[in-house]
Protein backbone atom coordinates (compact mmCIF):
# COMPACT_ATOMS: atom_id res chain seq x y z
CA UNK A 1 0.00 0.00 0.00
CA UNK A 2 1.07 3.20 -0.98
CA UNK A 3 1.39 5.78 1.87
CA UNK A 4 0.81 9.93 0.19
CA UNK A 5 2.04 12.77 2.81
CA UNK A 6 -0.46 15.48 2.32
CA UNK A 7 0.45 18.88 3.74
CA UNK A 8 -1.67 21.68 5.80
CA UNK A 9 -0.32 25.53 5.72
CA UNK A 10 -3.54 27.05 7.88
CA UNK A 11 -1.07 28.72 10.31
CA UNK A 12 2.46 29.71 7.80
CA UNK A 13 3.15 33.23 7.26
CA UNK A 14 6.05 32.87 5.31
CA UNK A 15 6.10 33.64 1.22
CA UNK A 16 5.84 31.19 -1.13
CA UNK A 17 8.24 30.62 -3.66
CA UNK A 18 8.34 28.45 -7.18
CA UNK A 19 10.67 25.49 -6.92
CA UNK A 20 11.30 22.89 -9.47
CA UNK A 21 13.09 19.16 -8.85
CA UNK A 22 14.76 16.28 -10.84
CA UNK A 23 12.70 13.90 -8.81
CA UNK A 24 9.45 13.65 -7.98
CA UNK A 25 8.56 15.05 -4.75
CA UNK A 26 5.45 14.82 -2.39
CA UNK A 27 3.91 17.71 -1.09
CA UNK A 28 5.13 17.95 2.83
CA UNK A 29 8.98 17.41 1.92
CA UNK A 30 11.05 20.02 3.22
CA UNK A 31 13.39 21.46 0.78
CA UNK A 32 16.50 24.51 0.88
CA UNK A 33 16.68 27.02 -2.00
CA UNK A 34 19.25 26.07 -4.66
CA UNK A 35 19.93 28.36 -7.28
CA UNK A 36 17.73 30.02 -10.17
CA UNK A 37 16.55 27.35 -12.38
CA UNK A 38 18.38 27.72 -15.76
CA UNK A 39 16.46 29.78 -18.32
CA UNK A 40 13.97 31.24 -15.32
CA UNK A 41 13.83 34.32 -13.48
CA UNK A 42 11.63 32.68 -10.23
CA UNK A 43 11.65 29.20 -10.27
CA UNK A 44 14.48 27.90 -8.02
CA UNK A 45 16.41 24.58 -8.07
CA UNK A 46 14.88 22.09 -4.85
CA UNK A 47 17.75 21.00 -2.92
CA UNK A 48 17.96 18.41 0.09
CA UNK A 49 18.32 20.12 3.17
CA UNK A 50 21.52 19.72 4.90
CA UNK A 51 21.50 20.12 8.65
CA UNK A 52 22.36 23.89 9.02
CA UNK A 53 19.68 24.92 6.08
CA UNK A 54 16.79 27.08 5.83
CA UNK A 55 13.83 25.04 4.74
CA UNK A 56 10.68 25.18 2.83
CA UNK A 57 7.41 23.37 2.58
CA UNK A 58 6.56 22.06 -0.57
CA UNK A 59 2.56 22.36 -0.70
CA UNK A 60 1.19 22.59 -3.94
CA UNK A 61 -2.26 22.60 -4.73
CA UNK A 62 -3.67 19.24 -6.09
CA UNK A 63 -6.11 20.24 -8.20
CA UNK A 64 -6.53 21.90 -11.77
CA UNK A 65 -8.53 24.16 -13.50
CA UNK A 66 -7.84 22.76 -17.13
CA UNK A 67 -10.72 20.62 -18.62
CA UNK A 68 -10.00 16.99 -18.77
CA UNK A 69 -7.70 16.83 -15.49
CA UNK A 70 -6.78 13.88 -14.55
CA UNK A 71 -9.27 13.18 -11.11
CA UNK A 72 -6.38 10.83 -9.86
CA UNK A 73 -4.24 13.94 -9.13
CA UNK A 74 -6.09 14.67 -5.95
CA UNK A 75 -5.22 15.59 -2.42
CA UNK A 76 -4.79 11.81 -1.05
CA UNK A 77 -2.47 10.52 -4.29
CA UNK A 78 -1.27 13.91 -4.89
CA UNK A 79 2.87 13.65 -6.35
CA UNK A 80 4.38 16.48 -7.37
CA UNK A 81 6.20 15.22 -10.90
CA UNK A 82 10.14 15.77 -11.89
CA UNK A 83 10.33 18.90 -14.05
CA UNK A 84 7.16 20.72 -13.18
CA UNK A 85 7.36 24.08 -11.16
CA UNK A 86 5.68 23.94 -8.17
CA UNK A 87 4.65 25.42 -4.25
CA UNK A 88 6.85 26.25 -1.21
CA UNK A 89 6.53 28.35 1.33
CA UNK A 90 8.64 29.94 4.00
CA UNK A 91 8.04 28.65 7.71
CA UNK A 92 8.64 31.68 10.23
CA UNK A 93 9.67 30.77 13.87
CA UNK A 94 9.01 34.42 15.12
CA UNK A 95 5.31 34.16 13.69
CA UNK A 96 5.37 30.62 15.56
CA UNK A 97 4.07 29.06 11.99
CA UNK A 98 2.37 25.82 12.37
CA UNK A 99 1.98 23.30 9.65
CA UNK A 100 0.59 19.73 9.38
CA UNK A 101 1.35 16.55 7.80
CA UNK A 102 0.99 13.02 7.74
CA UNK A 103 2.65 10.47 10.42
CA UNK A 104 4.63 9.11 7.21
CA UNK A 105 6.12 12.42 6.35
CA UNK A 106 8.11 12.16 9.46
CA UNK A 107 10.91 9.01 9.77
CA UNK A 108 10.83 8.62 13.48
CA UNK A 109 13.48 8.15 16.01
CA UNK A 110 16.12 5.40 16.06
CA UNK A 111 14.61 2.37 17.58
CA UNK A 112 10.85 3.79 17.08
CA UNK A 113 8.25 2.69 15.43
CA UNK A 114 6.41 6.60 15.14
CA UNK A 115 6.69 10.36 15.86
CA UNK A 116 4.48 11.38 19.09
CA UNK A 117 3.66 15.00 20.45
CA UNK A 118 6.21 16.77 22.44
CA UNK A 119 8.95 15.53 19.65
CA UNK A 120 11.12 17.55 18.01
CA UNK A 121 11.85 17.45 14.32
CA UNK A 122 14.76 18.83 11.93
CA UNK A 123 16.36 17.81 8.64
CA UNK A 124 19.84 15.73 8.48
CA UNK A 125 21.02 16.26 5.12
CA UNK A 126 19.96 12.80 3.40
CA UNK A 127 16.01 12.86 2.32
CA UNK A 128 13.47 15.91 2.15
CA UNK A 129 11.48 14.12 4.67
CA UNK A 130 11.73 15.88 8.57
CA UNK A 131 13.00 13.52 10.65
CA UNK A 132 12.76 13.14 14.84
CA UNK A 133 14.95 14.67 16.81
CA UNK A 134 13.65 12.93 19.99
CA UNK A 135 11.83 14.78 23.02
CA UNK A 136 14.74 16.95 24.14
CA UNK A 137 15.13 20.32 22.53
CA UNK A 138 18.38 19.94 20.09
CA UNK A 139 20.72 22.63 22.06
CA UNK A 140 23.09 22.27 18.32
CA UNK A 141 24.07 25.97 17.22
CA UNK A 142 24.12 24.70 13.72
CA UNK A 143 20.91 23.49 13.18
CA UNK A 144 18.87 25.51 10.71
CA UNK A 145 15.17 24.51 11.11
CA UNK A 146 14.17 22.78 14.54
CA UNK A 147 10.24 21.72 14.78
CA UNK A 148 8.03 20.45 17.82
CA UNK A 149 5.44 18.30 17.03
CA UNK A 150 2.75 19.79 19.16
CA UNK A 151 -0.58 18.32 18.11
CA UNK A 152 -1.89 14.56 16.93
CA UNK A 153 -4.87 14.47 14.85
CA UNK A 154 -6.01 10.83 14.17
CA UNK A 155 -8.69 10.46 11.36
CA UNK A 156 -10.18 7.46 10.27
CA UNK A 157 -12.53 4.56 10.95
CA UNK A 158 -12.58 0.70 11.86
CA UNK A 159 -13.28 -1.54 8.25
CA UNK A 160 -14.20 -4.43 9.56
CA UNK A 161 -16.62 -4.38 12.80
CA UNK A 162 -17.48 -8.16 12.31
CA UNK A 163 -14.37 -9.82 12.81
CA UNK A 164 -12.02 -9.60 16.29
CA UNK A 165 -9.61 -6.54 16.17
CA UNK A 166 -11.35 -5.32 12.89
CA UNK A 167 -8.76 -3.65 10.68
CA UNK A 168 -8.45 0.35 11.38
CA UNK A 169 -8.44 2.91 8.22
CA UNK A 170 -6.58 5.30 10.84
CA UNK A 171 -4.34 8.51 9.66
CA UNK A 172 -2.51 10.46 12.18
CA UNK A 173 -1.80 14.04 10.71
CA UNK A 174 1.10 15.86 12.91
CA UNK A 175 0.80 20.15 13.44
CA UNK A 176 4.28 21.16 13.84
CA UNK A 177 5.53 24.61 15.14
CA UNK A 178 8.46 26.34 13.96
CA UNK A 179 11.38 26.66 16.84
CA UNK A 180 13.72 27.80 14.26
CA UNK A 181 14.26 28.19 10.51
CA UNK A 182 17.22 29.95 9.50
CA UNK A 183 20.44 29.47 7.69
CA UNK A 184 23.44 28.30 10.27
CA UNK A 185 26.95 27.58 9.32
CA UNK A 186 28.37 28.84 6.17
Amino acid sequence: MNIYNIAETTNVSGKCFDFISESDIQNGSVLAKGSLAENERNIYTAEIPAVGDEVFLAADPAWSYEKGSPLAQNENRYIIPAGKPFRVYGLIAANHDRFAVEDCGITPAEGSQSVSVGEYVGVDGTAVKLKSLGSTEPDDDSRGFIGKVIAEDCYGFIIDTVSEGGAAAVGRKLTIEVIRNEKRGS
